[in-house]
């Protein structure tokens, strides 16, 4: 949850429509590693549902800019997981990021 702190632009991954169409829904967990400057130098899927939503994650997941993680005051690459959810509901595509939900029920967010 600490690298998700740090996230300062984010975005959500669209359900693909061909996933929605197959109604492929379930958890999809990414590690992810973040370079000295803040973007996002790897993803790598641990768990995932199809190709499709596979694809939306990565693509989105590069996208995102942190907060560089610090020690000793200098700059340094770091690493964590980021979960979504794809669920349908009432016939339409869901994507929950598991983290901020989180962060919203603490009062964080």
């Amino acid at each position: 949850m600490i690298l998700r702190y740090n996230a300062q632009k984010i975005a959500t991954p669209r359900y693909p429509k061909e996933s929605l169409a197959a109604q492929h829904s379930g958890l999809v967990v990414a590690a992810v590693e973040v370079s000295e400057r803040g973007t996002v130098s790897s993803v790598k899927l641990l768990q995932t549902v199809d190709p499709a939503i596979s694809t939306e994650v990565i693509y989105t997941l590069r996208q995102w800019i942190f907060r560089p993680a610090k020690v000793r005051g200098q700059a340094t690459a770091c690493n964590g997981r980021l979960i979504f959810y794809f669920k349908i509901v009432s016939g339409k595509g869901v994507v929950i990021d598991a983290v901020d939900e989180q962060l919203k029920r603490s009062g964080y967010r």
